[in-house]
């Protein structure tokens, strides 16, 4: 029964994401590049290509930020035209041109920070934190 609570209530935080991500990037996508340029942070990667994932990468894109690359468990099943897209296990060896990792997925946030290791030399935050930042930049 517990399992399938937790599934639903990440269903819900999900779409709740998914949400925010969307009017995040309606109102304030023309900050973000310059934000993130502010505090030195020129080129990310993305962990998570899930539907947040997507929304983000689309988000980031229209907003012009360089993505280096995009990593998934299931990067066998990515395809993308113009971005690279690696394992997780080949993280480590690709951050030296990378200046943050965002992790679409809060939910799992912690467990991916720990799968990447902590021998990383890049900060690896999750979307909502970044976001949630990036809002308050705006409103300074």
């Amino acid at each position: 029964m517990s399992t399938i609570i937790n599934a639903e209530v990440e269903k819900n935080y999900k779409k709740s994401l998914t949400m925010a991500y969307m009017a995040f990037s309606q109102v304030f996508e023309f900050d973000i590049k310059r934000i993130l340029n502010d505090q030195g942070i020129d080129r990310i990667a993305i962990y998570g290509m899930g539907e947040e994932g997507k929304l983000l990468y689309w988000m980031f894109r229209k907003a012009h930020v360089n993505i280096g690359f995009i990593t998934d468990k299931e990067y066998n099943n990515i395809v993308m035209e113009t971005t690279p897209v690696l394992p997780p296990e080949n993280v480590a060896s690709n951050v030296r041109d990378i200046d943050l990792i965002v992790v679409s997925s809060d939910y799992y946030f912690d467990e991916i920070r720990n799968d990447l290791g902590s021998e990383l030399d890049v900060p690896v935050i999750s979307a909502r934190i970044l976001l949630e930042n990036c809002l308050m930049c705006t409103k300074k």
